[in-house]
C-alpha cells in the first residue's frame, strides 16, 4: 500500500492482508485493500488512527465523510470491520473499534426509511427547473418519471426513445432481457425538445457520454445531489430514492402544471397505468404546501429551463 498511515496502521494492516481470513475471497481481499487505503487517507489527515476509532467517527466516515454512493459507503466500513476482527484474532490490537457496531444501529441516517419516502411531483418539478444542463435534466426525468435504476438510465441510448408511440426501450440487462415501458407525456416533451434541437443522437449515450462507467455514475449521482440541494430539499436524496410511487409523482407533477396559469391539461391526458409501472401504492412522500404553492417563475434561472420542464 502506498504511504497515507500511519506506521502503526501500516504494519497492522500488511499484517493482516499477509494473513487474511478465509471466508474472504481474492477479489473481495483487493477490494477490501482499496477501500482501506481510502479510509486511511481521510482518518490519516486528522491525525487519527484506523484502530484507535471511536463509534461516533465509524458513522461519520460512513454517512457524511466518505465520497461515493450509500452502498459502497457501507462496504468500505464492512471492509474495516473485517480488518479489525482479523487484527484482534492475530493479536495486534487489544479492542476492536467495530466490535459495537454489532449492537447499535446508526444514530445518524435510516437510508432505507429515506428512500421509502420517495420524491414528490413538486420536489421533481423544483429539481428539473434547477438542474444544470441537458445531461442533468435528462437524468432526473427518466429516474422521476419511470423509476428506473441508475444503471438502466446510463445504458439507455437515443434511439431507445420512441416518441412516436411514447414507449421506451431498455437495452438488454444482465438477464438477457429486453423490456418497453410506456413513456410519459412530461419526459416525451423533453425528448421531442432535444431532437428538435439535434442534441440527442440515436447511436450515443443519452446522459453523461463518458467513456468510463464509474465517471458517468458519479456524474448521475452528483446531478442528482446537486439539484436536490439548489431546490431545498433537505433531506438527502439519491437515484434509487426515485425507484418507489412514481405513478403517484406523475399525478402529483401533471396536477401542479396544470394549476399554472395558462398551462392547460396535460397531452393526452394523464398517463395511463400499464404493466410492469407503480400503481401509486407504495410508500411515497406527501405533496406538501409548498409543493402547492411552487411555480417555475420563483426560480432564479431563465425561461428556457422552465420550458424544459413543462
Amino acid at each position: 500500500m502506498d504511504e497515507p498511515l500511519t506506521a502503526t496502521d501500516q504494519r497492522i494492516l500488511n499484517t493482516v492482508f499477509a494473513n487474511p481470513p478465509e471466508s474472504v475471497n481474492a477479489h473481495t481481499l483487493i477490494t477490501y485493500r482499496q477501500d482501506m487505503q481510502t479510509i486511511g487517507r481521510i482518518v490519516w489527515s486528522r491525525g487519527g488512527s484506523l484502530f484507535s476509532l471511536t463509534l461516533e467517527e465509524i458513522y461519520d466516515l460512513r454517512d457524511n465523510v466518505a465520497y461515493g454512493a450509500e452502498s459502497t459507503r457501507r462496504r468500505r466500513i464492512q471492509a474495516l470491520r473485517t480488518v479489525c476482527h482479523r487484527a484482534k484474532d492475530l493479536g495486534l490490537i487489544e479492542r476492536d473499534p467495530t466490535d459495537a457496531l454489532r449492537m447499535k444501529r446508526g444514530p445518524s441516517t435510516d437510508y432505507a426509511k429515506k428512500e421509502r419516502e420517495g420524491v414528490t411531483g413538486g420536489e421533481l418539478a423544483r429539481m428539473l427547473v434547477v438542474a444544470e444542463g441537458q445531461d442533468a435534466r435528462l437524468g432526473i426525468s427518466v429516474l422521476g418519471f419511470m423509476g428506473l435504476k441508475r444503471h438502466e438510465v446510463l445504458a439507455l441510448r437515443g434511439r431507445d426513445f420512441n416518441t412516436r408511440d411514447s414507449t421506451l426501450h431498455l437495452p438488454r440487462d444482465r438477464y438477457g432481457e429486453a423490456r418497453v415501458l410506456h413513456m410519459p407525456w412530461p419526459l416525451r416533451q423533453l425528448i421531442e425538445d432535444l431532437r428538435r434541437d439535434d442534441k440527442l443522437p440515436d447511436n450515443v449515450y443519452a446522459v453523461f457520454v463518458r467513456a468510463n462507467q464509474h465517471t458517468r455514475e458519479d456524474a448521475l449521482n452528483r446531478a442528482v445531489r446537486d439539484a436536490a440541494e439548489k431546490a431545498g430539499i433537505t433531506r438527502q436524496i439519491t437515484p434509487e430514492t426515485f425507484r418507489g410511487g412514481f405513478h403517484k409523482r406523475l399525478v402529483e407533477y401533471e396536477r401542479l402544471v396544470s394549476s399554472l396559469p395558462g398551462a392547460g391539461e396535460p397531452p393526452n391526458g394523464r398517463t395511463p397505468k400499464t404493466d410492469g409501472q407503480s400503481t401509486g401504492s407504495e410508500p411515497h412522500g406527501q405533496a406538501t404546501d409548498d409543493d402547492e404553492r411552487w411555480s417555475p417563475e420563483q426560480s432564479t434561472r431563465g425561461s428556457e429551463d422552465s420550458s424544459a420542464v413543462r
